[in-house]
């Protein structure tokens, strides 16, 4: 469903006209899971929307014949959910397949990635469909301006409750990643949401987006993710799978230069 606003409203008076008897606790879910959007992002609850502001709603994620969830589709950009275990892009093995030729049989139309999430890790990725895109995109990731937000469990109990993880980071030939002097700077912001008695779930926020980063991270501080077959070198608490999701991404677009926002829930808590 969508409607074209003809004068401005608050969500709060819209919803009551349009959602009449659903609780603000089940609106609140619809936006954060992404299916309540206004000029296809999420908004404030508390927002007003204005005239020819376009409020739509999902009644589900958008699914298509490939298995792809997707968040948001217009002719420059693809918001689309990546499942642990398929690669983002294509690899050299042409047998492989990835999130990216998935998309590009799907839309049946070039698509350019502009990020990359690990094999291992799942969570909402964005795509270009155009050239222009896929530059304007590019360059807000070199500004560090795009908002990328995590959620790992790690091994054992974090002391502190919010930090900044800072290291070096430096690939070789094997393809591993190691904290070293002569690498390149990778940060990482972090706050606690919960400890459990082996484990703490931790919330982190990137400013620098080098490959393998939280994980060549956790592990050296002494709290790898659980789950990690090729970082956790204590062999700390085994898992089915590596429990890091990639949960918020918010970027400008790059046509409109409206703020984009999506959120996808870690499907291992």
């Amino acid at each position: 469903m969508k409607w074209t606003l003809d004068q401005p409203i608050t969500l709060a008076a819209f919803f009551e006209i349009h959602f009449k008897g659903v609780s603000k606790r089940t609106v609140s879910t619809w936006i954060d899971h992404g299916r309540l959007t206004v000029n296809g992002t999420r908004p404030a609850l508390k927002m007003t929307a204005m005239a020819g502001d376009v409020i739509e709603f999902l009644d589900h994620i958008q699914k298509n014949p490939f298995g792809l969830h997707f968040y948001y589709h217009d002719n420059e950009i693809v918001v689309v959910e990546k499942p642990e275990g398929l690669l983002s892009v294509n690899s050299e093995d042409e047998s492989v397949v990835s999130l990216l030729y998935l998309l590009k049989k799907s839309l049946k139309r070039d698509v350019w990635p502009v990020q990359r999430l690990d094999r291992e890790t799942s969570g909402v990725l964005v795509f270009a469909l155009t050239q222009k895109a896929r530059e304007r995109l590019k360059k807000q990731f070199e500004d560090h301006t795009i908002e990328r937000t995590y959620y790992a469990v790690l091994g054992g109990q974090l002391e502190e409750d919010t930090g900044v993880w800072k290291t070096f980071l430096t690939e070789d030939k094997n393809l591993y990643v190691h904290v070293a002097r002569e690498g390149k700077l990778a940060i990482s912001r972090f706050e606690v949401v919960k400890r459990t008695t082996k484990t703490t779930h931790v919330r982190f926020f990137l400013e620098t987006g080098k490959k393998n980063q939280l994980r060549v991270q956790a592990d050296h501080f002494g709290h790898a993710i659980v789950g990690d077959p090729k970082y956790d070198s204590r062999k700390n608490l085994k898992a089915k799978r590596l429990l890091l999701h990639a949960t918020d991404l918010v970027f400008l677009h790059p046509t409109t230069n409206k703020k984009m926002s999506f959120r996808s829930d870690p499907p291992f808590i």
